[in-house]
């Protein structure tokens, strides 16, 4: 039997929040995984030029779990 990996487990919503008159809106998007609790939070977010490491440790994370 195939293990299932939590990444593949993950249903992902997209919210447009409203950004700037110039660029309209920002897609955030949320992954879930089941219901009821307990609940647990990853976030992961891009500022400037730091590079995508917070998305990728998350993202590693996710695969191998």
């Amino acid at each position: 039997m195939a293990t299932k990996m939590l990444k593949d487990a993950i249903v992902w919503e997209q919210h447009p929040v409203p950004s700037t008159a110039a660029y309209g809106n920002l897609q955030v998007h949320i992954g879930r995984v089941g219901s009821g609790s307990p609940v647990g939070l990853l976030t992961a977010s891009v500022h400037g030029d730091e590079g995508p490491w917070g998305v990728r440790a998350i993202t590693k994370l996710l695969e191998s779990t």
